[in-house]
């Protein structure tokens, strides 16, 4: 009698826990329908798609392969991702001094930012509503970096003349030379 007993309590106890099983599957695939469709996912949904993830995760592997919907949690965690991305690389942007107090020493952080904003996937690309300052960002430190090198080649002629007492007139050519040269540098060029 008592093996009776125990063997229908030990059927009981399998079925309630095969029940809270399909239960907590169930739970799993409503709550991830009852996400927002990716497209108006905000990082205010964070909260609630990580909660989802972690019931996912504990799930058993059979149970987490019945979840049909399983892509859409995915799908919101890497809208999640992008969503950051799309902000760090905004702010990064915003704090590009004004094209008019930029310098040369930006360039590190011009490359940098750029580097970040080519290697974010093209969602993350076409979300970037302050890219235009990047790009004029990148133009200037172009130009700024060219004048350099036409002031560098100047300096170096120059340094290149003998002292004063030597010069004869067969330097007046190099002379007119770099003359020529830095007439075609404006002020600002050379500031």
């Amino acid at each position: 009698m008592n093996k009776k007993y125990i063997f229908i309590l030990l059927i009981i106890c399998f079925l309630l826990i095969g029940c809270n099983n399909n239960k907590d599957l169930e739970n799993v695939v409503k709550k991830i329908e009852d996400l927002p469709k990716y497209e108006t996912i905000t990082l205010q949904h964070e909260e609630q798609i990580n909660n989802t993830r972690e019931i996912y995760d504990l799930l058993s592997e059979s149970n987490k392969s019945k979840v049909t919907n399983y892509d859409k949690l995915v799908n919101a965690e890497q809208r999640i991702i992008n969503l950051k991305e799309i902000q760090i690389i905004i702010n990064l942007i915003e704090e590009i001094p004004s094209l008019d107090k930029l310098t040369i020493n930006e360039q590190e952080l011009i490359e940098s930012i750029n580097n970040y904003y080519e290697n974010s996937n093209n969602e993350v690309k076409s979300q970037i509503s302050n890219y235009q300052k990047l790009e004029e960002a990148k133009n200037q430190i172009t130009s700024l970096l060219d004048i350099k090198e036409k002031i560098d080649k100047i300096e170096n002629k120059i340094n290149n003349l003998p002292e004063i007492d030597d010069i004869t007139l067969e330097y007046e050519q190099y002379i007119l030379d770099i003359s020529q040269e830095l007439s075609k540098l404006s002020d600002s060029d050379i500031e």
